[in-house]
Protein backbone atom coordinates (compact mmCIF):
# COMPACT_ATOMS: atom_id res chain seq x y z
CA UNK A 1 0.00 0.00 0.00
CA UNK A 2 1.29 3.36 -0.82
CA UNK A 3 2.10 5.86 1.79
CA UNK A 4 -0.50 8.59 2.17
CA UNK A 5 1.88 11.48 2.53
CA UNK A 6 4.16 10.62 -0.35
CA UNK A 7 4.72 13.45 -2.75
CA UNK A 8 3.27 13.19 -6.23
CA UNK A 9 5.75 12.39 -8.89
CA UNK A 10 6.87 15.58 -10.56
CA UNK A 11 6.94 15.88 -14.31
CA UNK A 12 10.32 16.23 -15.81
CA UNK A 13 11.10 19.70 -17.03
CA UNK A 14 11.72 19.78 -20.77
CA UNK A 15 13.56 22.54 -22.52
CA UNK A 16 11.34 24.90 -24.54
CA UNK A 17 10.84 24.10 -28.19
CA UNK A 18 13.04 26.10 -30.54
CA UNK A 19 10.06 28.01 -31.95
CA UNK A 20 9.04 29.25 -28.52
CA UNK A 21 12.49 30.02 -27.27
CA UNK A 22 13.29 33.70 -26.75
CA UNK A 23 15.20 35.14 -29.66
CA UNK A 24 17.26 38.24 -29.71
CA UNK A 25 15.26 40.94 -31.57
CA UNK A 26 17.89 43.62 -31.68
CA UNK A 27 19.49 44.38 -35.03
CA UNK A 28 23.13 44.96 -35.54
CA UNK A 29 24.35 48.40 -36.52
CA UNK A 30 25.03 47.23 -40.10
CA UNK A 31 21.52 45.78 -40.40
CA UNK A 32 19.98 49.05 -39.20
CA UNK A 33 22.03 51.04 -41.73
CA UNK A 34 21.01 48.66 -44.52
CA UNK A 35 17.32 48.94 -43.60
CA UNK A 36 17.51 52.74 -43.44
CA UNK A 37 19.23 52.81 -46.84
CA UNK A 38 16.61 50.49 -48.36
CA UNK A 39 13.80 52.65 -46.95
CA UNK A 40 15.43 55.78 -48.41
CA UNK A 41 15.80 54.15 -51.83
CA UNK A 42 12.16 53.01 -51.79
CA UNK A 43 11.04 56.53 -50.85
CA UNK A 44 13.08 58.05 -53.69
CA UNK A 45 11.76 55.53 -56.23
CA UNK A 46 8.15 56.09 -55.13
CA UNK A 47 8.63 59.87 -55.26
CA UNK A 48 10.11 59.71 -58.75
CA UNK A 49 7.28 57.45 -59.87
CA UNK A 50 4.70 59.87 -58.48
CA UNK A 51 6.28 62.69 -60.48
CA UNK A 52 5.92 60.73 -63.72
CA UNK A 53 2.21 60.08 -63.19
CA UNK A 54 -0.05 62.27 -65.28
CA UNK A 55 -1.23 65.24 -63.30
CA UNK A 56 -4.94 66.04 -63.23
CA UNK A 57 -5.48 67.99 -66.43
CA UNK A 58 -9.11 69.00 -65.99
CA UNK A 59 -8.59 71.28 -63.02
CA UNK A 60 -9.42 74.84 -64.00
CA UNK A 61 -6.89 77.49 -63.06
CA UNK A 62 -6.71 81.26 -63.43
CA UNK A 63 -5.27 83.09 -66.41
CA UNK A 64 -2.40 84.32 -64.20
CA UNK A 65 -1.54 80.76 -63.13
CA UNK A 66 -1.62 79.59 -66.74
CA UNK A 67 0.55 82.54 -67.79
CA UNK A 68 3.17 81.48 -65.28
CA UNK A 69 3.10 77.87 -66.50
CA UNK A 70 3.28 79.05 -70.11
CA UNK A 71 6.18 81.39 -69.41
CA UNK A 72 8.36 78.60 -68.01
CA UNK A 73 7.27 75.88 -70.46
CA UNK A 74 9.99 75.09 -73.05
CA UNK A 75 7.43 74.15 -75.70
CA UNK A 76 3.80 74.74 -76.61
CA UNK A 77 1.21 73.78 -79.18
CA UNK A 78 -1.68 75.34 -81.04
CA UNK A 79 -4.63 73.22 -82.17
CA UNK A 80 -6.97 74.95 -84.62
CA UNK A 81 -10.02 72.69 -84.47
CA UNK A 82 -12.20 73.30 -87.50
CA UNK A 83 -14.16 70.04 -87.20
CA UNK A 84 -17.90 70.56 -87.47
CA UNK A 85 -17.44 74.25 -88.30
CA UNK A 86 -19.28 75.01 -91.54
CA UNK A 87 -19.35 78.81 -91.26
CA UNK A 88 -16.50 80.22 -93.39
CA UNK A 89 -16.17 83.36 -91.24
CA UNK A 90 -15.84 81.26 -88.06
CA UNK A 91 -13.26 79.00 -89.69
CA UNK A 92 -11.27 82.11 -90.60
CA UNK A 93 -11.55 83.45 -87.01
CA UNK A 94 -10.24 80.15 -85.61
CA UNK A 95 -7.29 80.14 -88.00
CA UNK A 96 -6.52 83.83 -87.40
CA UNK A 97 -6.58 83.22 -83.65
CA UNK A 98 -3.97 80.46 -84.12
CA UNK A 99 -1.79 82.78 -86.20
CA UNK A 100 -2.11 85.54 -83.59
CA UNK A 101 -1.12 83.16 -80.80
CA UNK A 102 1.83 81.79 -82.78
CA UNK A 103 3.16 85.33 -83.21
CA UNK A 104 2.53 86.41 -79.63
CA UNK A 105 5.38 87.35 -77.34
CA UNK A 106 4.47 84.56 -74.93
CA UNK A 107 5.08 81.85 -77.53
CA UNK A 108 7.90 83.54 -79.45
CA UNK A 109 10.69 81.77 -77.55
CA UNK A 110 9.11 78.31 -77.51
CA UNK A 111 9.37 75.22 -79.63
CA UNK A 112 5.94 75.37 -81.21
CA UNK A 113 3.83 72.57 -82.67
CA UNK A 114 0.93 73.77 -84.81
CA UNK A 115 -2.02 71.64 -85.91
CA UNK A 116 -5.16 72.28 -87.89
CA UNK A 117 -7.97 69.72 -88.23
CA UNK A 118 -11.12 69.81 -90.29
CA UNK A 119 -13.67 67.07 -90.91
CA UNK A 120 -11.46 65.37 -93.51
CA UNK A 121 -7.95 65.47 -92.06
CA UNK A 122 -5.40 67.02 -89.74
CA UNK A 123 -2.10 68.63 -90.51
CA UNK A 124 0.55 68.81 -87.80
CA UNK A 125 3.85 70.67 -87.93
CA UNK A 126 6.30 69.76 -85.19
CA UNK A 127 9.19 71.92 -83.95
CA UNK A 128 12.26 71.54 -86.12
CA UNK A 129 10.38 69.55 -88.76
CA UNK A 130 10.76 70.40 -92.42
CA UNK A 131 7.42 68.86 -93.30
CA UNK A 132 3.88 68.39 -92.04
CA UNK A 133 2.27 65.15 -90.94
CA UNK A 134 -1.22 63.89 -91.76
CA UNK A 135 -2.80 62.56 -88.56
CA UNK A 136 -6.13 61.87 -86.94
CA UNK A 137 -7.49 64.41 -84.39
CA UNK A 138 -6.98 61.97 -81.50
CA UNK A 139 -3.32 61.52 -82.45
CA UNK A 140 -2.84 65.28 -82.80
CA UNK A 141 -4.31 65.95 -79.35
CA UNK A 142 -2.19 63.15 -77.88
CA UNK A 143 0.93 64.72 -79.41
CA UNK A 144 0.05 68.25 -78.30
CA UNK A 145 -0.93 67.22 -74.77
CA UNK A 146 2.70 66.33 -74.05
CA UNK A 147 3.21 70.05 -73.52
CA UNK A 148 1.10 73.08 -72.88
CA UNK A 149 -1.29 73.85 -75.74
CA UNK A 150 -4.07 76.12 -76.98
CA UNK A 151 -7.21 74.41 -78.30
CA UNK A 152 -9.16 76.85 -80.47
CA UNK A 153 -12.59 75.89 -81.77
CA UNK A 154 -16.05 77.20 -82.55
CA UNK A 155 -19.00 77.27 -80.21
CA UNK A 156 -22.04 79.24 -79.20
CA UNK A 157 -20.30 81.11 -76.37
CA UNK A 158 -17.13 83.13 -76.58
CA UNK A 159 -14.81 82.22 -73.72
CA UNK A 160 -11.39 81.03 -72.69
CA UNK A 161 -11.10 78.34 -70.04
CA UNK A 162 -7.68 77.69 -68.49
CA UNK A 163 -6.41 74.30 -67.35
CA UNK A 164 -3.00 73.11 -66.15
CA UNK A 165 -1.95 71.88 -69.59
CA UNK A 166 -4.15 73.84 -72.00
CA UNK A 167 -6.43 76.74 -72.76
CA UNK A 168 -9.71 76.05 -74.50
CA UNK A 169 -10.63 79.05 -76.63
CA UNK A 170 -14.21 79.12 -77.92
CA UNK A 171 -15.05 81.52 -80.73
CA UNK A 172 -18.54 82.20 -82.05
CA UNK A 173 -19.50 83.48 -85.47
CA UNK A 174 -21.70 86.28 -84.13
CA UNK A 175 -19.24 88.23 -82.01
CA UNK A 176 -16.19 90.41 -82.46
CA UNK A 177 -14.03 88.43 -80.04
CA UNK A 178 -10.51 88.81 -81.35
CA UNK A 179 -8.86 85.89 -79.56
CA UNK A 180 -7.28 88.11 -76.94
CA UNK A 181 -6.62 85.74 -74.10
CA UNK A 182 -4.92 88.33 -71.89
CA UNK A 183 -1.93 86.24 -70.92
CA UNK A 184 1.03 87.92 -69.34
CA UNK A 185 4.27 87.65 -71.26
CA UNK A 186 6.15 87.50 -67.96
CA UNK A 187 4.69 86.21 -64.71
CA UNK A 188 4.16 88.58 -61.81
CA UNK A 189 6.81 87.96 -59.17
CA UNK A 190 5.42 87.47 -55.67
Amino acid sequence: MAEKNSPLPQAEKTPPLPSTAKKSTSLSKNQKIALAGAAAIIAIVLGAYALTLPQPQNTQISAAEFSKLAYYAPSAGIFMDLRGTQDAALRQKIQQCGVNLAGSGLLARKELAIASCDDASCVLTLPGANSTLDKKPYDVLKELSRSLYFHINGGSNEKSVFFKNRVEVMLSPSSNFSCQINLLEEPIQN
